[in-house]
């Protein structure tokens, strides 16, 4: 076996294990503290065991071309998996609590009557904030913001007194995010009047070369320097070829390993997500290799998918734009992923030349919610010192 399709099916393994222990978790939780009947209990074991299986069930639906059962279990399946992740972790506090408390009542040689019906209020409660918390982050997760940043630089080219760059990252164009969503983001790009659009990756997770609404939305786009884009894992996830031809439909040219000269004194470097490097059509190509080939100073814009930093390059680079993160999507996780990627969100300064950038994301991955951790656009107004 292929060692990517063992870190797959192992990784596959390993998500059905966790998934169904969480449900399990659940059920056990849902049945001591409301002691319901034996239909009720029946009723949601049988929808927890679809839950469990609705990613294989949308997968298998689009392959064989069951649209509207496919997104039925994206709805259901996804935003119960954010439902899902936040009332785990709400009980899981609640349990430890109690038995905290338990133990410091034993302790100190107190009656424990008065944890008779702290499971069921807990429960009670978690779910009231669960529901609370879905939708606040539904909302969150259909709004999208203008986030402006200013940055000062003096290797901007004589003549130029600033450049708007406009940055999309991780939109993940799936079953529950699709023309409406990217048609309301089109508009407000217009009104940002952008010199320069890029896409940080993960653009889609889903085969959508037929949808003629969303491919004219996104050509609608024309700004002065041209429209780029690299690749995110996501990209091959879905299908590399596939995304491959939807970033030409759309007009964006997609970096592999290459730079553009967008302007005198202006370009813009693109290396693949390192997901590719298993696939035949991967460069292979490095921002320091690219770099050696500009042999002209100037203002340097970095496309970089996921928001790790090249050593030796802070020295040569004015702008890395990347994304990946999605500043966690819902909190409390974004705890979580902050500890896993140094360059969490937002703009970080490296050395004395460069500024990274990582991007919440303007879409979302899996679960339509995004909580305390809101999606964005990001227009860099870049100006000369």
């Amino acid at each position: 076996m292929h060692h990517s399709t063992a870190a797959f099916v192992a990784f596959i393994l390993i998500f059905i294990a966790i998934y169904v222990a969480i449900h399990a978790y659940i059920f056990y939780r849902t049945r001591t503290s409301l002691e319901l009947g034996r239909l009720s209990n029946l009723v949601i074991g049988i929808f927890f065991i679809a839950m469990i299986f609705s990613p294989f069930i949308i997968r298998l639906a689009d392959r064989w071309g069951y649209n509207t059962i496919s997104v039925f279990f994206a709805y259901t399946g996804y935003t119960w998996m954010g439902i899902l992740g936040i009332l785990v972790l709400l009980l899981l506090f609640f349990d430890i609590t109690h038995l905290l408390i338990y133990i410091i009542l034993r302790i100190i040689h107190r009656p424990t009557d008065i944890l008779l019906h702290f499971n069921k209020y807990t429960y009670l409660l978690s779910i009231t904030l669960t529901l609370i918390f879905t939708a606040v982050g539904f909302f969150q997760a259909q709004n999208v913001s203008l986030k402006e940043i200013d940055i000062k630089s003096k290797n901007l080219p004589e003549g130029t007194s600033s450049l708007r760059v406009l940055q999309l990252s991780d939109i993940h164009i799936s079953q529950t995010l699709g023309y409406n969503f990217i048609a309301k983001l089109v508009d407000q790009i217009k009104e940002a009047r952008p010199d320069l659009i890029v896409i940080t990756g993960d653009l889609l997770d889903i085969d959508v070369r037929k949808n003629r609404r969303i491919i004219e939305a996104f050509r609608s786009l024309n700004p002065p320097m041209g429209k780029y884009a690299v690749t995110g894992n996501h990209e091959y996830y879905a299908g590399i070829d596939m995304a491959i031809q939807f970033y030409d439909m759309i007009g964006f040219r997609l970096l592999k390993g290459e730079y553009v000269k967008v302007s005198d004194g202006i370009f813009v470097l693109g290396v693949e997500d390192d997901n590719g490097k298993n696939f035949d059509n991967y460069s292979g190509v490095t921002e320091d290799r690219l770099l050696e080939k500009i042999q002209e100073e100037g203002y340097k814009i970095l496309l970089k998918h996921k928001p790790f930093v090249r050593e030796g390059i802070e020295d040569m680079i004015d702008l890395q734009l990347s994304g990946h993160t999605h500043g966690g999507q819902i909190f409390p996780f974004s705890l979580i992923v902050k500890t896993v990627y140094r360059y969490f969100a937002g703009l970080y300064k490296i050395g004395d030349r460069m500024h990274l950038y990582v991007s919440r994301g303007t879409g979302y991955w899996g679960p339509p919610i995004r909580f305390l951790a809101p999606p964005e656009m990001t227009l860099f107004v870049i100006s000369k010192v």
